[in-house]
């Protein structure tokens, strides 16, 4: 049987037998995939939906959760809300204002006495909290999330707020156990009007919320009692221990497609429905055009695949045989002639393509013979390198045994952490990743000298998209990275002290403080000198710059190798330190620095010794201090504390402690 017979049979097999058994097997399966489309899909979009709504008891969540922390609230809910009032006030009062469907906010004692509340007009005060006879004993199912808040029943038409209320109830703790609860009233209305305006699927499907009660709000547009017919569908009483486990239960009945599903653990439930017509009219006439297009797409598709293969067939034969030659090495092998028109154009332009890569080849090979940079290339397909004269000249590998990024070529000469970069820079361009790289690397040549180079390459992908060769020009840059280093050294250190300048330090503290630990705490001293100007002024300005290069060598040799050190100009120094032992006992630490310090220096030019003191500020910074310009202006304000009080001494800065701080230990 000729080829061209036997692809036509082919392609009617594989292409018109299965559309046709498709179309017979559809006409039977499509009612049954119409309803679980359907019914997965308004399940979805009702799911969705329902998420963005039960946002309503989230917020109030993690307020509750929040406050409940609050030392103020804990004193209020524990019998110390007259000598707090103001305080618990203004904190329940803005909670409220910024929330439209709160009308009250309530503390209560442990007992359901009511302490304090917004609405002071209602004349709550020591009367029992209407909604705690509930949250006293609790079913689990009645709280959300992990802080354990409680959400009411619906009281519909409640007498003293004049409208329907959710009472959201968290339990206050202090360290002696419970003390009382806060509570939020909310509106049940607002509620009602979020799902009244919420939809889905083309505005036909709604979203209801029915409570522990059996209230249903958004039933038809109001809250509904538990003993009307509320809700469309039949949803069981045990909807929340059902729905528990999964995200939700879908549900077909009564014309209606949706699902349904608990509210953050508690037992209320989510409905949303879908009507049936809605969905027939939204979906079964894109699913007559999708079958429509598909059938029309195997029908084009077939004639397609009959007219390629009528004319490609014969030439392909030919066109193998000859490339597996040109691919085994056969440099003078070229496709021959064709008396098709377009095989013909194609084996033109391949051979003229083949010349011009091979004249490229040479011409590469030249250019690197010539050229100062030192180059190099690696061949994927079958795993070959080629390096120039100077570059094999330069690093004495052997090109025959060189892979690129194994350990096997430059990264084998580098530093373990430069190696991790040239070989995860080789991958990228390896992997598609990116097509060309630059970056600077040290290296060792051939004689064991450390040298830096600059390495550029580029990827070569297939028409399908893969790497099969990498480029790579290679540069001797070391006298010029040795000038950019010094540059760098003169431009960040302090000249008269040789510690860093100032914005070296903070930009050395900023990168510690990202790098640290979570639970890890840094300490950062602020160091004035005393009554530098006094030297200044009596033994001149050559005796006060030796005063401050002994306060420099002193604080070198406090701060070791845990920490850095820089001046901020005049007789300003800042130190951290990141020693778990000196964070600790950073107060020993500031005192055996100013010790250290009034030990004086030796002032071989006048024959005495200076006493030199100094105040400290220090600044601890913790897991939420970030900013080092922050910290250090707390160290700051912290030294300025001592100066104020006496100098000769330190502090340990205590936002919250105004003038009336103790100071450390003074130095006589």
């Amino acid at each position: 049987m000729k080829l061209k017979t036997t692809f036509k049979i082919l392609i009617a097999v594989s292409i018109v037998l299965p559309a046709v058994i498709v179309g017979i097997a559809g006409s039977y399966i499509y009612s049954d995939f119409y309803n679980r489309m359907v019914t997965d899909e308004a399940a979805s979009a009702a799911y969705s939906s329902a998420k963005a709504q039960t946002l309503f008891f989230d917020r109030y969540e993690a307020s509750l959760s929040a406050m409940s922390k609050i030392n103020l609230i804990q004193r209020a809910a524990g019998g110390d809300y007259t000598a707090i009032k103001d305080q618990v006030d203004d904190i329940l009062s803005g909670t409220a204002a910024n929330d439209e469907a709160v009308l009250d906010m309530i503390i209560t004692d442990s007992n359901g006495l009511v302490v304090a509340n917004t609405k002071t007009e209602l004349n709550l005060a020591q009367n029992l909290f209407e909604g705690y006879s509930e949250q006293l004993n609790p079913s689990e199912s009645s709280y959300i999330g992990a802080d354990g808040v409680y959400i009411s029943p619906v009281f519909i038409d409640n007498e003293k707020y004049g409208t329907s209320v959710i009472y959201i109830v968290k339990a206050v703790e202090n360290t002696s156990g419970s003390v009382g609860y806060i509570a939020a009233a909310a509106d049940a209305d607002v509620l009602n009007s979020y799902l009244t305006t919420s939809s889905f699927l083309n505005n036909n499907g709604k979203i209801m919320f029915r409570d522990g009660a059996g209230n249903v709000i958004n039933a038809n547009g109001s809250i509904a009692r538990a003993d009307s017919a509320a809700l469309p569908v039949s949803i069981p009483e045990t909807a929340a221990e059902a729905a528990a486990d999964q995200k939700y239960t879908t549900f077909s009945e009564n014309g209606y497609f949706g699902s349904y599903g608990t509210i953050g653990g508690s037992d209320w439930v989510w409905i949303g429905t879908y009507p049936a017509s809605a969905a027939e009219s939204d979906i079964k006439w894109n699913i007559i055009f999708g079958l429509f297009v598909f059938s029309a797409f195997i029908v084009l598709d077939t004639l397609i695949a009959f007219a390629i293969y009528r004319r490609a067939i014969t030439p392909i034969g030919v066109i193998t045989s000859s490339m597996e030659e040109i691919n085994s090495g056969d440099r003078q092998k070229r496709l021959p002639s064709f008396k098709g028109y377009e095989y013909q154009l194609i084996s033109e332009a391949f051979n003229d393509l083949l010349d011009d890569s091979y004249i490229s080849e040479d011409v590469h090979k030249t250019i690197a013979s010539l050229s100062n940079s030192m180059l190099f290339e690696w061949n994927l397909d079958d795993k070959s390198m080629y390096c120039s004269d100077n570059f094999l000249e330069m690093f004495g590998i052997d090109a025959s045994k060189a892979t690129l990024c194994d350990g096997g070529f430059l990264d084998l000469l580098m530093t373990e952490k430069d190696a991790r970069h040239f070989q995860k820079d080789m991958n990228t361009l390896i992997n598609n990743d990116r097509e060309y790289i630059e970056n600077e690397y040290q290296v060792k040549n051939k004689d064991g000298d450390e040298i830096w180079v600059n390495v550029k390459a580029s990827s070569v992908t297939n028409r399908v998209g893969d790497t099969t060769r990498v480029l790579g020009v290679v540069t001797d840059i070391t006298k010029k990275k040795n000038t950019s280093l010094q540059l760098s050294q003169k431009a960040s250190y302090d000249f008269l002290s040789q510690l860093y300048n100032r914005s070296t330090f903070l930009r050395e503290l900023q990168k510690m403080l990202e790098r640290r630990r979570p639970d890890e705490t840094l300490a950062i001293l602020f160091i004035d000198v005393d009554d530098f100007k006094f030297v200044n002024d009596r033994y001149g300005h050559n005796v006060g710059d030796e005063v401050i290069k002994y306060v420099a060598d002193t604080l070198k040799a406090s701060v070791g190798g845990s920490g850095i050190a820089g001046r901020f100009g005049g007789d300003e120094f800042v130190i951290c330190v990141n020693e778990p032992e000196k964070v600790n006992e950073c107060d020993n630490f500031a005192m055996s620095i100013i010790d250290s310090l009034y030990q004086g220096y030796n002032c071989q030019s006048l024959g005495i010794i200076l006493n030199v003191q100094a105040s400290i500020g220090i600044c601890l910074a913790g897991r939420g201090d970030n900013n080092a310009e922050t910290i250090v202006g707390a160290a700051d304000e912290a030294m300025y504390f001592v100066k104020k009080n006496g100098k000769a001494n330190y502090h340990i800065y205590e936002p919250a402690d105004g003038q009336s701080l103790d100071l450390g230990n003074t130095l006589t």
